[in-house]
């Protein structure tokens, strides 16, 4: 069977699910989301810029791209945040998330400015 590699958010969690026992689902959810992403972002995190080819040319990179993010470790960061929310039952809130990474980066360049 090919590997297909997801083009949005759904299809991320889609995969996570299918290949994730349910037993490290359930640990997840007892984890807070900033556990969860602090555990979760040099391991699992690195699986999936570098696997889902989030370091340019995959479809999710240009889904992300589209959305206003360009940093694979943001991208990663959404996706796992995402990923927690939505086994919690919470609402995932992207918007929010994406205006997170863009304020980041404004704030970094504005610093690089004034050096």
């Amino acid at each position: 069977m090919a590997f297909i590699f997801p083009k949005t958010l759904e299809e991320c969690f889609k995969q996570i699910d299918g290949f994730w026992h349910d037993s490290i689902k359930v640990k997840v959810k007892q984890w807070t989301e900033d556990e969860f992403s602090g555990k979760a972002h040099h391991g699992f995190g690195m699986w999936l810029r570098n696997n889902w080819q989030l370091w340019g040319g995959s479809r999710l990179s240009k889904y992300f791209n589209n959305l206003g993010i360009f940093h694979p470790d943001d991208m990663s960061g959404i996706i796992l945040d995402s990923y927690h929310r939505y086994l919690t039952g919470k609402e995932i809130k992207l918007e929010e998330q994406i205006n997170f990474y863009q304020e980041y980066w404004r704030n970094a360049n504005e610093q690089n400015k004034k050096k």
